[in-house]
């Protein structure tokens, strides 16, 4: 296996082949880390800055990675490695228009990387171009075809266009490659959910939190669900531990809400609507109007 390379908590390949095709932000299981030993001063080669750029990832800064990434394919622009990690840096910042250009940069250089195809797969999801998502999981599968991450992403794109069918039997695929994959029983759950097999659905929330009681996506799921089939205290009661565990959820508090509203709590349901309102959620301030006279 190459080399390895830590980064935001997670330790990624350096070099990106078909062979050891991971994704990132995936955590490479077992794979050595690089030692680093600080910032070289005065960076002058393509592998200095990039060194640097990668302590830059493990400081969390990522506009400084993006710089120094920058300098690395000015020097080099046949840089493969420059080119990806840049994307890298700038997926973190959510500048996915600068992720399909990199990775075009990439691809141009190295046309098997399946990290790269992954990539441009998940800036086609963050723009809300489904089916392109699912042409660019199509092409990682084609190359890297026990890669339990193009499923999920093909799983989510097609949840997205409401073939729920699809989305399911993706993200069974992604358990079979990897039972672990925590994030898979969450989604196959809300398939479950739209298909109206609330038991599977219930199982797989289930699994979520089992897997990691402080998971508050997971808590907001089973309330859901729960609120769904109109058990509102067992809801309550997700909805209030979800709520601790990531209390600036807008949704969740409209949600909740809801909930105490359906219970006749009606002032605490005005309270949590009102601070869904403050949070940003603008649904709130017609509840507010509707059922406590105010905003």
């Amino acid at each position: 296996m190459d080399e390895g390379v830590t980064c935001n908590g997670y330790t990624f390949s350096i070099f990106y082949t078909a062979e050891n095709a991971l994704i990132l932000p995936l955590i490479m299981k077992e794979s050595p880390k690089i030692n680093h030993s600080g910032v070289v001063p005065n960076p002058q080669t393509e592998t200095e800055f990039i060194a640097n750029g990668h302590q830059a990832c493990e400081d969390g800064d990522y506009d400084q990675a993006v710089q120094l990434f920058t300098r690395a394919v000015e020097i080099n622009p046949e840089s493969e490695e420059g080119w990806f990690w840049r994307a890298y840096a700038r997926s973190i910042t959510e500048d996915y228009e600068g992720v399909i250009t990199d990775i075009d940069h990439v691809l141009e250089i190295n046309p098997d990387n399946a990290d790269a195809y992954f990539y441009r797969a998940m800036a086609h999801y963050h723009f809300d171009e489904y089916e392109a998502t699912i042409e660019w999981c199509d092409k990682i599968i084609g190359i890297a075809p026990d890669d339990p991450d193009a499923y999920y992403y093909r799983g989510l794109a097609k949840f997205e266009l409401e073939d729920y069918l699809g989305a399911l039997e993706e993200f069974d695929q992604v358990l079979r490659l990897d039972p672990e994959y925590v994030d898979a029983f969450l989604h196959r759950g809300f398939a479950y959910q739209e298909l109206g097999d609330y038991d599977s659905a219930m199982q797989d929330f289930e699994a979520c939190i089992k897997a990691n009681d402080a998971d508050s996506e997971a808590y907001f799921a089973r309330a859901e669900l729960l609120h769904e089939l109109e058990d509102f205290d067992r809801a309550l009661a997700d909805y209030n531990t979800a709520l601790e565990l990531d209390p600036n959820n807008a949704l969740g508090y409209l949600n909740r809400a809801n909930v105490l509203y359906n219970t006749d709590q009606q002032e605490q349901a005005c309270a949590d609507w009102k601070k869904s309102y403050e949070l940003g959620e603008p649904e709130a301030e017609e509840m507010l109007k509707l059922y406590c006279g105010k905003v």
